[in-house]
């Protein structure tokens, strides 16, 4: 075990554990809040080419494969037609209690509320509103975070327990926020 901690510092350097990438990109000035957890940190690119431009909230869960974008090379196909150079980035900014999901990858100039999913295999080009699960390329909401969970209620229900009506939990308000 002590081997294999030792053998991925070695080769994954930064990106070997979810806290020593933490610790990289906060060095390079990206904002990160706390808990905030990669599950394969070797396995995901974060942009830090303009760490400034990179804010990524509390509770945030980045899986695999995950690339976030602080800019693009679009400005090459301009030079090469008009041989112009002009800068393309934008700001990234990810809310608290944030899921992003297996492969999706977020461009530059979009902001993710709080409280969402982002599905796998996702391409974020727009801003998600908070309290949502998103999904799709291009991304979009698809349906209210509260929608998901009164289904998972319900199901859980249906599943498990005897001791609540169905009509009592699909009644229950929506928390106000």
């Amino acid at each position: 075990m002590v081997f294999e901690k030792l053998l991925k510092k070695i080769v994954f350097r930064s990106h070997a554990t979810s806290e020593s990438l933490i610790s990289h990109l906060r060095k390079q000035g990206v904002e990160i809040g706390d808990n905030t957890c990669f599950f394969y940190p070797h396995n995901v690119h974060i942009d830090a080419t303009r760490p400034y431009m990179l804010k990524i909230g509390s509770n945030v869960q980045i899986t695999r494969d995950v690339s976030i974008l602080t800019h693009g090379y679009d400005w090459s196909v301009l030079k090469g037609a008009y041989g112009d150079v002009l800068g393309s980035c934008g700001k990234v900014e990810i809310g608290n209690n944030v899921f992003i999901g297996f492969g999706a990858t977020i461009l530059k100039g979009v902001t993710i509320g709080d409280n969402v999913i982002i599905g796998a295999g996702s391409l974020v080009t727009h801003d998600i509103p908070a309290n949502t699960v998103a999904a799709g390329c291009p991304c979009k909401p698809i349906m209210t975070l509260f929608s998901i969970t009164r289904s998972a209620k319900l199901h859980n229900w249906m599943r498990h327990t005897n001791n609540m009506h169905a009509g009592d939990l699909l009644m229950k308000e929506r928390p106000s926020p």
